[in-house]
């Protein structure tokens, strides 16, 4: 999506259970996961105002993960 890009670019130093993505508008991208009832945590640290993380744990249903990569692909 046009709007975000991941904070580490590099897939060989990248996590494979948490990516963090950088909004162009912070602000914005918060909101608009919030009125859809969608909690994003932010980043850690000097990335905690600026990032938006996104982890994959087992105890997250595969249902929630597809709905947000539907909302990612059709935030604005």
């Amino acid at each position: 999506n046009e709007h975000f890009h991941l904070l580490v670019e590099n897939p060989k130093t990248r996590s494979r259970t948490v990516v963090s993505i950088v909004p162009k508008d912070m602000v914005k991208a918060t909101e608009f996961f919030k009125n859809k009832n969608v909690i994003i945590g932010k980043g850690y640290g000097e990335w905690k105002n600026n990032t938006l993380r996104i982890a994959n744990f087992p105890a997250i249903p595969n249902e929630d993960f597809d709905e947000l990569f539907r909302l990612l692909e059709n935030y604005v």
